[in-house]
């Protein structure tokens, strides 16, 4: 080789190209995630606070954005100790840096409450019957066993202390779209009418990278 000084640039130039790529290789996030996490759900007419625990599988299209499913069970609720399990399914995007990432969120989805409680009393403990007469023989309180439409709009903060493991925070309003108690006086229920809710949800968890 008459010239090996350019013989050696050119080496040296295939080397750097070479490292960059493993280093991009290296510093490309994982597609899979698989992630637990305690969560905080405020809701009810009292506006109380349920917590739960769930789990969730996200998947990265790219660096800034990602489709996850989320499942979620909330052991009780409120004064009527109610059970919620809650499904939510949808699109996390955001911008990522090295060990950090900065998200929003939108998921649709459902939150089924399994209590069932009936309750059996004199209408007389309301001081008198519809008219102000003799009190009628019973009046009931039920509510039933239900799944209502929810929709998760929140924030989220990653952190990523190696690139097999993540941190995570959520930040929400779950909206939630009810159907009414149903209320009645002796054997005959007053008809049920639907209403939304927005209701504050908070998870912080781990996640696994694959």
């Amino acid at each position: 080789m008459r010239n090996p000084k350019r013989l050696i640039a050119m080496l040296a130039v295939m080397l750097s190209f070479i490292n960059g790529q493993h280093t991009l290789a290296q510093s490309e996030t994982p597609k899979l995630e698989l992630g637990i996490h305690f969560a905080t759900l405020r809701s009810g007419p009292f506006d109380t606070a349920s917590p739960g625990v769930g789990s969730r599988v996200t998947y990265n299209f790219t660096d800034n954005l990602s489709f996850e499913g989320e499942v979620n069970y909330f052991h009780k609720d409120g004064y009527n100790e109610t059970r919620r399990t809650q499904a939510l399914f949808g699109l996390k995007p955001g911008v990522r840096f090295d060990k950090v990432g900065l998200f929003g969120k939108i998921r649709p989805g459902f939150i089924h409450a399994s209590q069932i409680q009936v309750q059996n009393y004199p209408c007389s403990s309301f001081g008198g019957g519809v008219t102000g007469g003799d009190p009628l023989p019973h009046c009931f309180y039920a509510r039933e066993g239900r799944s209502s439409f929810a929709l998760d709009l929140g924030a989220v903060i990653e952190f990523y202390p190696s690139r097999k493991t993540a941190v995570r925070f959520d930040i929400g309003d779950t909206v939630i779209r009810n159907r009414s108690l149903l209320f009645g006086i002796g054997t005959i229920p007053s008809s049920g009418y639907t209403f939304t809710t927005h209701n504050l949800q908070i998870n912080a968890g781990v996640g696994f990278r694959f």
